[in-house]
């Protein structure tokens, strides 16, 4: 027990650590470039980040990436339409893992897992794209029941 506790804790430590230094890489870009976030977000917080991280404002988790995320595991079936691009929300019961290139030709790649279970609750964490707009929300935690 104490073993998988002790690989349980490098895992989380590593993972806080792929965030942060990804979290830093992007902000030194967005210096360099323009703002993703749609107007109409402009100047608003998070409402649907956890209740202690609503106050968050959307242009400091608003980023451009290289491109739509590829989905390396999963069985969700809602893609872009005409594409292989798939979309943020899982339908109940599916769920997915995928990637996304930070700049083209990085070797940094930021994940986004998604799952919905089958009484409608919403789970994500990682870079989520808005494929509407075009952005990525980084990073995004969430955990919520869908309508």
């Amino acid at each position: 027990m104490k073993r998988f506790l002790r690989i349980a804790r490098s895992g989380v430590l590593a993972a806080i650590c792929y965030f942060a230094s990804g979290t830093v890489i992007l902000g030194l870009e967005k210096i360099e470039k323009k703002a993703c976030l749609p107007a109409e977000l402009a100047g608003k917080t998070h409402n649907d980040y956890p209740l202690y991280a609503r106050s968050i404002p959307r242009e400091i988790t608003s980023w451009c990436m290289a491109g739509p995320p590829i989905m390396i595991i999963g069985n969700q079936k809602a893609f872009r339409p005409g594409t292989k691009d798939p979309l943020p929300i899982p339908s109940p019961e599916e769920r997915q893992i995928s990637v996304v290139q930070v700049r083209k030709n990085w070797p940094l790649v930021l994940p986004y897992l998604a799952m919905t279970t089958k009484h409608k609750w919403h789970l994500r964490i990682g870079a989520r794209w808005n494929p509407t707009e075009g952005y990525y929300t980084f990073p995004s935690i969430t955990i919520k029941q869908l309508q």
